[in-house]
């Protein structure tokens, strides 16, 4: 190949400049500025593949070449180029496809990016079986759209150019539209494998969604046929509680009886218990999972009064003390009930996990302007790091055991960081570590969800 170089070295162009000795008078030749017209009336209106083969056609027909041809590396074959297209008179006219070996032709000379012109003698300059029969070649490199080297265009005639400036000058041109062609091909192909890839994604998201919505359906379907079915039982609880508090000795008529007392709060709690199977069918009628929010304006300390009446009987069998730390009065705007289911589920957890003859602190306050909140301190058995990166994960097992023997789901603090966050508020637990205790606190905003406040408190 180096022989080769040697030889056809008077017939290099440097890309970008002219040759020495050029006569400017041969570009206004009348021939010439026809022929360009010519290839230029038949390739207009053509774009990528349609372009390609209307230039290498429109050449052949204005130049009289035998081979036209517009190639790439081929990808499958090292050392090998790819005609993207073609026109061969040997072949009957027409534009084709095909790979050949770059070895011993001019045009691997081009493939090192440089354009050549051989208007005479080809065939003396190199093997006769690859440019057999063939007198002129030109030959112009291609680049991609980052400036890298991707083929070329290629001419071989049976005869000498009579105008070598005149050929290469054409295939410059003509090779620069070729090279925007094929960059446009690419871009148009990586569009449609976008498009092709967008798709696909929308489809796989459309099937997850239609899952995701049939198992919400399910789920909803199935909470409210478990709410319908509790109400009965719920109801003889509600039935029985009032009729005891009605067959009580006098003795026991006394709002501040024992007994008076317990089945008061039975009564309240199969109250509440049947709000939230109402709220629960609600939200199945309305296919969704969530509980609905029924905001009004009522008393936080009143709340947690409530949630620490239910528990007092479990902290006393454990001989566990509650102790408060709240004002008198602290009314806020929110959803009551949920309120309380979300304080119950502290202040019980507190109590589940604390050793006996130990101290729960139940406290509200207002940690920041426009926030409640409601604190629940324990001397039980604390949490490591990890148990506090999971503690509000629906079904999550910590490293602390109930001390008495209580069952645990795993849902309570998932539905208290539930309730918190549907007010616009935030749940949060801390522990200085294993058996040193651990603080458990909702944070609402006073003026209920969606306020400018709990905007504030949520950032």
């Amino acid at each position: 190949m180096a022989g080769i170089r040697d030889i056809v070295t008077p017939f290099f162009r440097t890309p970008g400049r002219a040759r020495a000795g050029d006569s400017p008078t041969r570009a206004a030749d009348a021939a010439a500025v026809a022929s360009v017209l010519a290839l230029a009336e038949e390739t207009a209106g053509h774009l990528e593949d349609a372009f390609l083969d209307a230039l290498v056609r429109a050449l052949h027909n204005t130049m009289d070449v035998a081979l036209a041809m517009v190639t790439e590396h081929d990808p499958d074959r090292t050392g090998h180029a790819r005609a993207v297209c073609a026109w061969a008179a040997d072949a009957g006219g027409g534009t084709e496809t095909f790979s050949y070996d770059l070895t011993g032709t001019p045009c691997a000379l081009v493939y090192d990016d440089q354009r050549l012109v051989v208007p005479e003698a080809v065939c003396h300059r190199f093997p006769a079986e690859v440019v057999a029969s063939m007198e002129s070649y030109a030959g112009v490199p291609l680049h991609d759209r980052h400036g890298r080297l991707r083929g070329h265009l290629a001419l071989l005639s049976p005869t000498a150019f009579r105008d070598a400036t005149f050929v290469e000058t054409v295939a410059r041109i003509f090779a620069t539209r070729a090279e925007t062609e094929l960059v446009r091909r690419d871009a148009a192909a990586e569009r449609e494998g976008l498009v092709e890839e967008l798709m696909s994604l929308s489809r796989r998201l459309q099937t997850r969604y239609e899952r995701a919505r049939e198992a919400n359906a399910f789920k909803g379907r199935l909470i409210g046929m478990m709410a319908h079915d509790l109400r009965n039982p719920l109801g003889v609880v509600q039935t029985r509680s009032q009729l005891l508090q009605t067959l009580l000795p006098p003795e026991h008529q006394d709002g501040d009886s024992v007994l008076h007392r317990n089945c008061r709060e039975i009564a309240e709690a199969a109250e509440r218990m049947n709000s939230q199977i109402g709220r629960m069918l609600e939200g199945a009628r309305e296919e969704t999972v969530e509980l609905p929010l029924h905001t009004g304006r009522f008393d936080l300390v009143q709340a947690v009064r409530t949630a620490l009446s239910v528990n007092r009987d479990a902290a006393d069998n454990k001989a566990i003390t509650l102790t408060t730390d709240m004002p008198d009065h602290f009314p806020i705007t929110g959803d009551s009930e949920l309120t309380v289911e979300a304080v119950d589920n502290l202040i019980s957890n507190a109590i589940k996990y604390a050793p006996p003859h130990t101290r729960v602190l139940v406290g509200v306050d207002a940690p920041e302007a426009g926030m409640a909140r409601v604190r629940v301190e324990d001397e039980g058995q604390g949490m490591t790091a990890d148990d506090l990166d999971r503690v509000f994960g629906r079904f999550a097992r910590l490293s602390a055991e109930p001390t008495g023997g209580e069952a645990s789901v795993g849902l309570g603090l998932a539905n208290v960081k539930a309730v918190a966050e549907k007010h616009g508020g935030r749940a949060t637990a801390d522990s200085p570590g294993p058996d040193r205790g651990s603080t458990f606190a909702i944070q609402l905003p006073v003026d209920g969800p969606g306020t400018d406040s709990d905007t504030e408190a949520a950032a």
